[in-house]
């Protein structure tokens, strides 16, 4: 099964932990290529923005991590973005809290596009199961 692609004007974040410690910056744009309308984003690669809820700053306040959050998500937006998405979870936590603009893991976002189509008994048997 394919995933239907979607309309949202989406920006993806790249989060320390993948990008500069793992080096991992094209596999994520490419999948969300497949699912939304991706756009450019300056702030990419080694030059990310932080989302301020690193787990290696522990002593920073919930405050000051959300300043950081907030001016984060207005560095990265352009005014027509309708989605931030991340591949950390502690980002996704962190950018959620601001409640700028909605923020997905790229697997919710696959996830949302998959559309399963079971014929009728197929269905009514699923729902027998108590699952």
């Amino acid at each position: 099964m394919l995933p239907e692609q979607s309309e949202l004007k989406t920006i993806y974040h790249d989060p320390c932990e993948l990008g500069r410690n793992q080096g991992i910056y094209r596999e994520p744009r490419h999948v969300l290529r497949h699912l939304v309308r991706l756009q450019n984003n300056i702030y990419k690669k080694n030059d990310g923005i932080c989302c301020g809820g690193s787990v290696a700053d522990l002593e920073m306040d919930y405050e000051d991590k959300q300043r950081i959050a907030s001016d984060s998500i207005r560095q990265l937006i352009q005014p027509d973005t309708q989605l931030l998405a991340t591949s950390c979870p502690l980002c996704k936590i962190t950018f959620k809290a601001s409640n700028i603009i909605p923020v997905k893991d790229i697997a919710e976002i696959y996830a949302e596009s998959l559309t399963i189509i079971l014929p009728v008994k197929e269905y009514a048997e699923e729902e027998s199961m108590n699952f």
